[in-house]
């Protein structure tokens, strides 16, 4: 509900426990890390069973992240985002915004210091659930959340036949770069390679005018970038951000051309207030209109008619004496 337990109530005498089972949430919820938030409730971790026990470990995860996220892009916008010109200023410049690269920045560098923290640790393997880390080096799939691969799928975005191999001739001028021994991951980490093996996948340019550089298609891609295509993650963050401004917990409008997040009207209470509301509070109002529960059963109330009128409506009907249609 976007809404931490006081200090008061967790030292009431039936709160007891409570703080060291809620507090390290609050304090992912705050730092915005949504790598250690996933990691902390994960499936595998040690902090989630007693969660699963009390029946609220889902809620947490799936009503607690997106709270995780609009810290991490509230924590942005604070030191990297135009918070617009200054109150009583003459001036009426444009209205406070924030890069989305900028966010994109901040994400891949949680990554890079939770991937470094994965290699130094010694005989740990990460299992899928913990690999959000490394979301950011996949080809397919999401950039943000790790996916094991799919068995049914393997192979898919590979050449099948006998174009599965490059010329035999441009192998052997170029071998050195397409099948090399080993490399150095993105992170710094030496990484071997089978032998034979295209690190780089299929050479998708013609080589026979470039004599030292088989990299050639790089500079390609790289010029779509600078003309302002967005990366899959930033399309990823792009829906994160939507999500948020859809329930409320953010205020505002994404430009898609030069990807922005911009807070119209700041000018009376600020950007922050105006850019991102208290969570709470709009969750409060949103809910305040509806005296339902989700998810709580409830005998339904007496209906006078028989039970013919009790039966309908989406109630329980006992069907055990019903017979086929047609016997007698």
């Amino acid at each position: 509900m976007g809404r931490f337990p006081s200090l008061e109530l967790l030292q009431r005498p039936e709160s007891e426990g409570l703080a060291d089972k809620f507090v390290p949430i609050c304090r992912l919820i705050v730092r915005g890390d949504y790598i250690a938030f996933r990691e902390h409730l994960a499936l595998d971790s040690p902090a989630t069973e007693w969660f699963a026990q009390k029946g609220i470990l889902l809620a947490l995860r799936n009503r607690c992240e997106i709270i995780v996220w609009r810290a991490l892009a509230r924590k942005v916008f604070i030191h990297g985002g135009f918070h617009g010109e200054p109150q009583g200023s003459a001036q009426r410049g444009p209205p406070p915004f924030l890069y989305l690269h900028k966010l994109e920045t901040a994400v891949r560098w949680l990554q890079s210091q939770h991937a470094q923290s994965l290699h130094g640790s010694l005989g740990f393997d990460p299992s899928g659930q913990n690999r959000d880390a490394q979301a950011g080096q996949n080809e397919f799939g999401s950039q943000l959340v790790y996916k094991l691969p799919d068995h049914d799928f393997a192979g898919v975005d590979e050449v099948d036949g006998p174009e599965s191999k490059p010329d035999p001739e441009l192998l052997s001028k170029y071998e050195d770069f397409l099948t090399p021994d080993g490399c150095f991951d993105d992170m710094g980490q030496w990484q071997s390679n089978p032998p034979g093996v295209l690190v780089d996948g299929q050479p998708d340019a013609d080589y026979s005018q470039y004599e030292l550089d088989p990299y050639t298609h790089r500079v390609e891609l790289d010029s779509e970038t600078e003309q302002g295509k967005p990366t899959p993650m930033m399309r990823e963050l792009e829906s994160i951000l939507a999500s948020l401004l859809t329930q409320g917990l953010m205020r505002g409008y994404l430009t898609h051309k030069n990807p922005r997040f911009a807070i119209p009207g700041a000018r009376l209470r600020g950007a922050l207030p105006t850019g991102f509301p208290n969570v709470w509070q709009t969750i409060s109002a949103r809910e305040s209109e509806d005296d339902r529960v989700p998810g709580w059963v409830q005998p339904p109330p007496p209906v006078a008619g028989g039970s013919l009128a009790a039966a309908g409506g989406g109630r329980v009907v006992n069907l055990s004496g019903a017979r086929p249609v047609g016997v007698q």
